[in-house]
């Protein structure tokens, strides 16, 4: 996974990230053999398809992002490893299904990880009560970004939206 996240990051991870992501994956593995949160249970798969898949979008992810919010994250899915490794960004990972909170709060609780909200809710609620809000929104797996109601992404005013 090191070499992996260096290549994408231009950088090592740092042990205390690297620590955490270990974590997290021990998570994923421990919570799939009772909710199907990913595709596999397999260490090797949820490296590649789920940690460093999600580590990709540090390459989209405007530098002056400050809050950023991930739309229907699931299995946490790209903002808790986007989380530990930009420490400096407040994340809100948004969700709809309660046995997906659960797990969230699991991991955010497990790795300590500050400044990082679980929300349980829809993005329509999101964006009339939080305009202004967010900095960026990314998504993975949570639908066709183009399927979103214009009026409620115009109630967030974002910077930009990696998809």
């Amino acid at each position: 996974m090191s070499a992996g996240a260096a290549e994408i990051l231009g950088r090592s991870l740092t042990v205390a990230e690297a620590d955490q992501l270990g974590k997290y994956l021990q998570l994923l593995q421990k919570w799939q053999r009772a909710q199907r949160l990913v595709g596999s249970s397999d260490p090797a798969w949820i490296v590649d398809h789920i940690i460093l898949d999600s580590l990709l979008f540090t390459r989209v992810l405007p530098p002056e992002s400050h809050r950023v919010l991930d739309v229907g994250s699931g299995a946490g899915v790209p903002g808790v490893p986007l989380k530990i490794v930009l420490s400096g960004v407040a994340f809100t990972l948004l969700e709809a299904r309660a046995k997906r909170i659960s797990f969230l709060s699991t991991v955010v609780r497990e790795l300590t990880l500050r400044d990082c909200e679980v929300l349980h809710a829809r993005l329509e609620t999101v964006a009339m009560n939080r305009p202004g809000h967010f900095d960026a929104v990314v998504m993975r797996c949570a639908g066709d970004p183009s399927s979103l109601q214009a009026s409620t992404l115009a109630n967030l005013t974002f910077s930009s939206v990696p998809a």
